[in-house]
């Protein structure tokens, strides 16, 4: 498949606030289905989204349909056709991300951290049937993508998009760095890894953290990384998501 998504700034927007829904998915689920379509389109315009991104989002939600399609087609002739492949709606995402947009204006604490927004995003696009990683630009956009489009950070991006910041809010003792910060160092770490062919252990990362800081690149300790993540390996497969989402973008 060699389909194309160039994605409009409206329709990088909408994926951020989509996303954030599902972060929200309980709470959200719930409003949807107390709010009529009606008070949707209201709330649409007095929470100020812009019109255009409503018309930039269906024209992208065409695409991934045919995305899905297409990779429908591609699976039932190598014999691989999955039980389900769920096609996005602009009914169905529309009011998420209207009412996401709502949380954020009665809710100020409201964020997403860009490691979390890369998980749900992935978990959204496999789900439909297709898969995250086919060098291809899909929606919702890569935490990389909204960066480079919404403020060249993660943090600038959530804050011109009128979120709190992943700064503020963090857990003690996980204050010294960013969450973009944490997510990065994983990332650079996997990819000096594969280079010079060593495994993404937590002893080696130390080494690692170790010869940075004398080049002076500072990086977050392993210790502070399990103690954000949980676990090592949850650590190693967010940075090897993160590697996998930058050639989307």
């Amino acid at each position: 498949m060699s389909r194309q998504i160039i994605l409009t700034q409206g329709a990088v927007e909408a994926g951020l606030w989509y996303v954030l829904s599902l972060r929200y998915d309980e709470e959200i689920v719930r409003d949807m289905k107390q709010t009529p379509p009606d008070m949707i389109e209201y709330l649409s315009r007095k929470l100020k989204l812009d019109p255009q991104m409503k018309v930039d989002l269906a024209e992208v939600l065409e695409e991934e349909v045919q995305v899905v399609k297409e990779q429908r087609l591609a699976d039932r002739e190598l014999g691989a056709e999955k039980k389900q492949y769920l096609y996005p709606t602009l009914d169905e995402i529309w009011p998420r991300i209207v009412l996401a947009k709502k949380r954020s204006v009665e809710r100020p604490t409201t964020t997403i951290p860009a490691a979390v927004y890369e998980r749900l995003r992935t978990k959204a696009i496999t789900s439909r049937g297709v898969y995250s990683s086919q060098g291809m630009v899909r929606w919702p956009p890569t935490c990389q993508t909204i960066t480079k489009r919404c403020g060249g950070s993660w943090n600038k991006a959530l804050e011109n998009m009128g979120l709190m910041t992943s700064k503020r809010g963090r857990a003690r003792g996980s204050l010294k760095f960013s969450d973009e910060t944490y997510l990065q160092a994983s990332v650079e770490f996997i990819k000096h890894c594969r280079e010079v062919d060593r495994a993404t252990t937590v002893a080696y990362y130390c080494q690692w953290v170790a010869r940075e800081r004398r080049k002076g690149n500072i990086w977050p300790s392993a210790a502070a990384q399990r103690q954000l993540r949980g676990t090592w390996n949850r650590v190693v497969e967010l940075g090897t998501e993160m590697i996998k989402g930058k050639m989307l973008s």
